[in-house]
C-alpha cells in the first residue's frame, strides 16, 4: 500500500490592468491552494484567497469549457460544500446565479475573501480529473474557479 503525504500546491495571480501611460494598476490578488489530502475519497480540496477586494460582490466561476476540446462540458457537477469566508474567517453570503457560478456578497469582507470547495475527480476522460491512490491527473478547468472580470488580459 503506498503511503500518501498531505500535498499542497500554491500559486498566485495579481491581476492588473495598465493605463495609456503604461503604469500598473492592481486590482485583486489571487492565491490558489490545492491540498490533496486523502485519495480514496476521490476530493481534491481548493481554496481561493483573493484580497484587495472593493466590489460589493465577486462571482467565482467554474468554466464550462476545456482548452484543446470543442464540448461544452459540466464541470461544476463535481463541486461539493462550496464556502465563502471573510477576513476574520467568518462566512459570508453566497448564492448561485447558475449551475457554474458561485457570488460571493462580499460587502463585509473586510478585503479578503476566501472561498473553500471540494472537487470529486475520479473521470479519466481527458476532460475531467482522477485523484486517487495510485495517481493524479489534474484538468485545471475541471478544478480551478477564477474570478469573473479579473482574468489578466491576454
Amino acid at each position: 500500500m503506498k503511503s500518501w503525504k498531505i500535498i499542497y500546491l500554491f500559486f498566485g495571480l495579481i491581476v492588473c490592468e495598465f493605463t495609456a501611460a503604461g503604469q500598473a494598476k492592481c486590482q485583486l490578488k489571487l492565491n490558489y491552494h490545492l491540498r490533496l489530502a486523502r485519495p480514496s475519497t476521490h476530493l481534491v480540496e481548493v481554496e481561493i484567497d483573493a484580497s484587495k477586494v472593493t466590489s460589493p460582490a465577486l462571482d467565482f466561476v467554474l468554466p464550462a469549457w476545456s482548452p484543446g476540446r470543442y464540448a461544452i462540458y459540466n464541470f461544476a457537477k463535481n463541486v461539493q460544500e462550496f464556502q465563502a469566508l471573510d477576513s476574520h474567517g467568518q462566512p459570508l453570503d453566497w448564492t448561485q446565479p447558475d449551475k457554474q457560478t458561485w457570488r460571493v456578497d462580499t460587502q463585509s469582507s473586510g478585503g479578503t475573501v476566501r472561498a473553500r470547495y471540494k472537487v470529486y475527480a475520479n473521470d479519466l476522460n481527458g476532460s475531467f480529473s482522477q485523484f486517487d491512490t495510485s495517481h493524479l491527473n489534474l484538468n485545471g478547468a475541471s478544478v480551478y474557479m477564477y474570478v469573473d472580470g479579473h482574468k489578466p488580459a491576454s
